[in-house]
């Protein structure tokens, strides 16, 4: 997202700005690497939960439609816009 003003942050407001985005998207992060450690782990290091899923592979469309509900969820969701040409 672009800033409105256009006057240079110092550093500290630059540090403060990174914060805030890493603060808003870790838990985006954390869902997006259990997705991935899903795939690539066994079943049986999941077990202790008490629905274990079969992986998926990572073009299935419902895993496309799970990441769009999820960045809409933390309101990241940008549609793609196709150039009018």
């Amino acid at each position: 997202m672009a800033r409105r003003n256009t006057t240079p942050l110092s550093p500290w407001q630059e540090l403060e700005e990174q914060a805030y985005h890493a603060y808003r998207e870790w838990p985006l992060f954390l869902k997006l690497r259990l997705r991935q450690l899903r795939q690539h782990l066994p079943a049986s290091a999941f077990a202790s939960r008490r629905t274990v899923t079969a992986p998926q592979p990572a073009s299935s469309p419902d895993t496309v439609a799970e990441d769009i509900a999820l960045l809409k969820e933390y309101g990241l969701f940008v549609p793609e816009r196709i150039a009018d040409g």
